[in-house]
């Protein structure tokens, strides 16, 4: 409420109310303790911020990679998980995988590249290593096969830099948050 040129406001830590007499006044002017307290509060907030700042640039680039490889996963089982499992086709109650047609050992240029992740059983992907075989069909089913040949004639290297990295991975959470909030 505004008396004239003054406003009613509550002390950020102690909420005792008073009348601001000046417009960016969070405290009033007999609480010496709530401004320090204040003031401390305010500095290991920008603290915590900086060393935020500092331990992401201090990130090595595979942790970047990681994150970003887990963020698309998640994206990619979100976005497919009324699908059966791309190698197998059938549904289950055990854990599921976002399993790459061209292994990222192998074809590291493809690690995050859309058409070349599909939702996959754990047993498929990790005790049959891919089930590649019927992985191939199973893709040639979804994307057609002209997809699936040129996934595979697709040797161009890619350059990922960290902010690249870091928006792709901004990019596919938000996506995921967006599936999510759907439901």
């Amino acid at each position: 409420m505004t008396f004239g040129s003054r406003t009613k406001g509550k002390c950020k830590i102690c909420r005792a109310p008073y009348e601001k007499k000046r417009a960016m006044q969070k405290v009033p002017d007999d609480h010496i303790d709530c401004a320090i307290e204040l003031g401390r509060r305010e500095k290991a907030k920008k603290d915590r911020v900086d060393t935020r700042e500092r331990k992401s640039k201090a990130k090595p680039l595979s942790v970047i990679k990681d994150e970003c490889q887990a963020a698309i996963n998640a994206l990619v089982r979100e976005e497919e998980k009324d699908l059966p499992c791309i190698s197998c086709g059938r549904f289950h109650e055990g854990q599921w995988h976002c399993g790459h047609y061209l292994s990222v050992g192998a074809r590291a240029n493809l690690r995050f590249e859309r058409q070349n992740l599909a939702k996959q059983c754990q047993p498929c992907n990790v005790h049959l290593s891919g089930n590649l075989i019927n992985y191939r069909i199973g893709l040639i089913k979804r994307i057609g096969l002209e997809a699936v040949e040129a996934l595979e004639s697709d040797h161009e290297p890619r350059h990922y830099t960290r902010e690249d990295l870091i928006m792709m991975t901004k990019t596919a959470r938000a996506e995921l948050k967006a599936l999510k909030a759907k439901e």
